[in-house]
């Protein structure tokens, strides 16, 4: 009997490219001081959810050699607290940051991206049919 291959198969690449993306851009502006507002204003809230859980997520994995499962209520909370933490409560004492919708936005997009690399969003679907799944 073959073993089905894994859905998380995905997050590896995904947690780099987005890893990658996020280290190109923070060397850029260090660099050259250069901004560009749409990377600056929602760059990093949408590459914080894929970084911040996908990345620990993906090296638990190589280091225990098994998938580390993440529920995906789990990533949509932390985006949440993200959302909430960074766009509601710091601006009220931290004239840095401004409250963003459009970066609560990112990082729920984030969160919708790590969750389809970790194959939660298909997963629910195509075993909710099946009789197989509950063997």
């Amino acid at each position: 009997m073959e073993t089905p291959r894994s859905p998380r198969l995905p997050l590896v690449p995904f947690i780099g490219a987005s890893t990658l993306l996020f280290a190109l851009h923070q060397l850029g502006l260090m660099l050259w001081g250069k901004t560009w507002w749409f990377l600056d204003s929602f760059l990093d809230p949408l590459l914080a959810v894929p970084v911040l859980v996908g990345l620990p997520a993906a090296v638990a994995g190589f280091l225990l050699r098994k998938t580390v499962p993440l529920p995906s209520y789990w990533i949509w909370a932390f985006a949440l607290g993200l959302a909430l933490l960074f766009e509601c409560w710091i601006p009220t004492f931290d004239s840095r940051f401004t409250a963003d919708p459009l970066d609560g936005i990112a990082y729920f997009l984030g969160a919708f991206g790590t969750n389809i690399a970790l194959g939660n969003m298909l997963s629910s679907y195509s075993h909710s049919n099946s009789h197989e799944s509950t063997r």
